[in-house]
């Protein structure tokens, strides 16, 4: 049994118990609190002047702080609402602790950890766990919908030495470090009618070593990017963190940016991001487009309201000009090729109207 003159462990463990069994919906009374500490953390005969005191000096300690003890309503001061006078007789009840993050803001990152396309279902477990771990037990974080998610989009992912959380922490160290990192790259290839997913070869059949200057981690579409530079070129490159085996941070240290093409003194993160829709590596150029008007809602989700330059409008047509990675642009035109037409640069032009012949082609085969 734990004794109660223990002040250090009784503050630590009442502490505790608002951390985890209350919040802003879910206040406690002193007796709560009381039977809350007997039943799960083994003490005896808990007064309610001992709880009384200990939460009056957590509550004046939080106030001068971040405020995380809190009282649910000042007409709940007192314990059934009783008019007391004497001092003595006080009672502090509906005390709650005020979570850092709101339950919103913990499923909105829940979700995103949830429907993530890479994350496997086991790392989805630990990561969500150590999330509900953030709020009280009252939290209902979805977690049954891991378990009904299929492994299918898992199969053949497991990485040979390093899962994906260790890349992002090798990667991440590099880019501090400012060194050069070496890795071996997967790819997926069709082997008799299986599709498996192995190490992409050199044209004379060897595991491909690639040694590359990293600079940027980036999320997009469910997936983690690095944003880099292969030692073998002088721009930008692209490479999935999840599809990265045999990591390895070198001694030799990584380019300047400035020797890179595109990553000059005018790169801009945000803005590269949101040209590259589809994280195609290559440079951007501004496209003139013309989209249906049906349509602008879907178009602005793509691309930044304050980037979108609307030069005409002509009945249910407005046309536009955005600056985007040309790849990007090239595939994401021929998506929404029902609803969008590029009209400049000229040579872009050709390339889609080629695509979309080739595309015809493919349902013209018998």
């Amino acid at each position: 049994m734990i004794k109660i003159n223990e002040s250090r462990i009784l503050m630590l463990d009442l502490l505790d118990v608002l951390k985890i069994y209350s919040d802003k919906n879910y206040p406690l009374t002193q007796q709560n609190i009381i039977e809350i500490l007997e039943k799960k953390y083994g003490y005896t005969k808990v007064r309610r002047q001992t709880i009384q005191s200990n939460l009056e000096r957590m509550i004046d300690y939080y106030e001068l702080g971040d405020k995380v003890i809190r009282l649910a309503a000042e007409d709940n001061y007192y314990d059934n609402n009783i008019d007391i006078t004497d001092e003595t007789k006080r009672r502090i009840t509906n005390v709650y602790y005020q979570h850092k993050l709101s339950d919103p803001e913990l499923i909105l990152i829940i979700d995103s950890i949830l429907f993530s396309k890479q994350i496997p279902i086991e790392e989805k477990r630990n990561l969500i766990e150590k999330l509900e771990g953030l709020s009280s037990k009252h939290f209902n974080s979805k977690m049954s919908n891991i378990y009904s998610m299929s492994n299918s989009n898992n199969k053949g992912k497991k990485l040979k030495d390093k899962t994906l959380f260790d890349n992002i922490r090798e990667i991440d160290k590099a880019i501090t470090e400012s060194k050069k990192i070496s890795f071996n790259y997967l790819t997926y290839n069709l082997v008799g009618n299986k599709i498996s997913l192995e190490t992409r070869k050199d044209y004379q059949r060897e595991e491909r070593k690639y040694t590359i200057n990293p600079y940027y981690m980036v999320a997009s579409n469910g997936r983690y990017y690095l944003i880099c530079n292969n030692d073998s070129f002088d721009d930008v490159s692209i490479f999935r963190v999840d599809r990265i085996i045999n990591i390895k941070i070198t001694n030799k240290r990584r380019k300047l940016k400035k020797e890179v093409e595109g990553l000059g003194e005018n790169f801009n993160l945000n803005d590269y991001m949101q040209e590259n829709i589809y994280m195609f590596g290559g440079g951007s150029e501004y496209v003139k487009l013309s989209l249906k008007k049906e349509f602008l809602n879907e178009f602005i989700d793509w691309f930044k309201l304050e980037d979108i330059n609307v030069q005409a409008k002509k009945d249910d047509q407005i046309i536009v000009r955005v600056k985007s990675n040309r790849m990007a642009m090239r595939r994401w035109a021929l998506r929404y090729a029902l609803y969008v037409r590029v009209l400049s640069p000229k040579n872009l032009v050709n390339e889609i109207k080629e695509d979309l012949k080739n595309a015809i082609k493919n349902y013209d085969i018998e």
